[in-house]
């Protein structure tokens, strides 16, 4: 799991991986996330979730409902 739900709080792992997300996004290394890299993570994350659920769907491991995304 990726929360604590006992103590409300994301686990050690999910903060490191998280972190990791935004300093491969932050391309000019200012900190923040400027329109062009929010949008450049927001169609990297949709192409490999299609991919992850097109793989799932062809092993039959999730619902077709699941992966719905718009085109």
């Amino acid at each position: 799991p990726l929360y604590d739900s006992r103590e409300h709080v994301l686990k050690k792992e999910c903060v490191a991986a998280l972190r990791r997300i935004f300093k491969l996004c932050d391309t000019n290394k200012d900190g923040l996330l400027d329109a062009a890299e929010l949008n450049e993570f927001q169609v990297g994350f949709v192409r490999v979730f299609r991919s992850a659920c097109a793989h799932a769907r062809y092993r039959g491991n999730v619902s077709t409902r699941l992966c719905k995304l718009k085109s």
